[in-house]
């Protein structure tokens, strides 16, 4: 586990360095469709692969709405946002603030899931929420 989350942070790490030499050249809206673009390329080639699409077409209406919504919400307005902020600021500074996201998920997690956040969580979050302070 402690790999895979290692690579995970050494892509989100580098990932915008990209993104911002890129804007140089195309517009945020671009980026975004084109990301949009090769994720449902490779999606489909991965769906393909594991052979996920007989399970996929059985998912119920509300689930598919949820997904869209999600997909929406991550692939278009987020996305958009966070590239507007890396090409407009310092790249650092955007991927850190965008990083403190826990901090919502662990608030939206306690008032819909009533998952229990302790001392030790608030702590975390506090330091997250220092750190950015600390770079901006």
């Amino acid at each position: 586990m402690l790999a895979a989350c290692l690579a995970v942070a050494a892509i989100f790490g580098v990932t915008p360095v990209i993104n911002k030499y890129i804007l140089q050249s195309i517009s945020v809206e671009q980026l975004v469709v084109m990301s949009g673009l090769l994720f449902g390329v490779a999606s489909i080639v991965y769906g393909s692969y594991r052979g996920l699409w007989p399970s996929i077409w059985n998912v119920g209406g509300e689930t598919w709405s949820l997904v869209a919504v999600s997909a929406a919400l991550i692939f278009v307005v987020a996305n958009y946002l966070y590239l507007t902020a890396i090409r407009d600021g310092k790249t650092y500074l955007a991927a850190a603030i965008t990083a403190s996201y826990p901090l919502v998920t662990a608030i939206c997690g306690y008032l819909l899931f009533r998952e229990t956040v302790t001392t030790q969580h608030l702590v975390g979050i506090g330091l997250v929420v220092g750190g950015v302070v600390a770079l901006s």
